[in-house]
């Protein structure tokens, strides 16, 4: 840590706290008080201080974009990752999945990944099927779920009015692809053993939100994620800081608890000032996911 480092984090606290205020009423919809979602935003400043040395506006229009959206900065739901001096806020596969459990009710939707020794079958045309029996837990067998012993990803939905599950489905060898094509940054989550695991499933949970209805919030982190990355998540030549929060993230458990919601006008009123916020702020270079 640098000795302008810890009055830069005092700096970026400062702006934290003032872009949660201007954002209470969202974060207050997300069944959480202001104080909360600072701690949280807080903590990611803490365990990556790079943020500190980024410019501070698109520091301050993350964490505001991150409350429009409805998710956490946890690391887990959304992450903060510095990038060229600038702070991306990236949508992560679980908050993906709670963004499309909040816009269309009584969806069932999971994204899981095919381990060398699971048991899976998958076919397409007139009936589709995709069956996946993952390695029993007294098995003597043991598999390390890493991207070594990774066979594919998949990513299934049910919601009512189907006729059957929406799934997607990509191999190992789609995936390593998918990362030779567009994927050009030296450093970060697809470098990890896990977390380039986590980045198959985001991966894939993305191609099969595309095909589902597009409402609220998942609309909105829909539409943002295709406007800077393009609709195959093009990325960056220049490499991230191997400190990136977005290279420590680890996969995490699919369920996530639902969200309280509160009156339309009020949440109109606050994207409205979010939007203006946001609006003022520099263009963000397109981030490392």
């Amino acid at each position: 840590m640098t000795d302008q480092q810890p009055t830069a984090l005092v700096k970026a606290k400062g702006n934290i706290e003032k872009s949660v205020d201007l954002s209470s009423e969202l974060i207050h919809a997300m069944g959480m008080t202001p104080e909360q979602f600072s701690r949280i935003a807080i903590n990611s400043l803490v365990r990556n201080p790079d943020l500190a040395e980024c410019n501070q506006k698109t520091l301050q229009v993350a964490i505001m974009t991150c409350a429009q959206d409805g998710l956490i900065p946890d690391g887990v739901q959304a992450g903060l990752v510095p990038f060229n001096s600038k702070v991306q806020y990236i949508p992560m596969y679980p908050g993906l999945l709670t963004l499309a459990r909040d816009a269309i009710p009584n969806i069932s939707i999971a994204v899981k990944a095919i381990f060398r020794g699971d048991e899976w079958e998958y076919e397409e045309g007139l009936n589709p099927k995709l069956i996946h029996r993952p390695v029993q837990l007294d098995s003597d067998v043991t598999v390390a779920k890493t991207w070594e012993n990774l066979v594919a990803v998949y990513a299934i939905a049910k919601y009512p009015g189907s006729n059957w599950p929406e799934f997607e489905v990509m191999s190992k060898a789609d995936l390593e692809f998918h990362k030779k094509t567009y994927v050009r940054a030296l450093k970060g989550p697809w470098s990890h053993p896990v977390n380039a695991v986590a980045m198959g499933k985001k991966t894939v949970l993305l191609r099969l939100l595309k095909r589902l209805p597009r409402r609220g919030n998942l609309a909105n982190a829909l539409a943002r994620e295709e406007e800077q990355f393009g609709d195959d998540f093009n990325i960056p030549e220049e490499a991230p800081n191997p400190k990136d929060t977005a290279g420590e993230v680890i996969d995490q458990t699919d369920n996530v608890e639902t969200k309280d919601a509160t009156t339309e006008n009020d949440q109109t009123n606050e994207a409205e000032r979010i939007d203006e916020s946001v609006a003022e702020a520099a263009t963000i270079d397109p981030g490392v996911l």
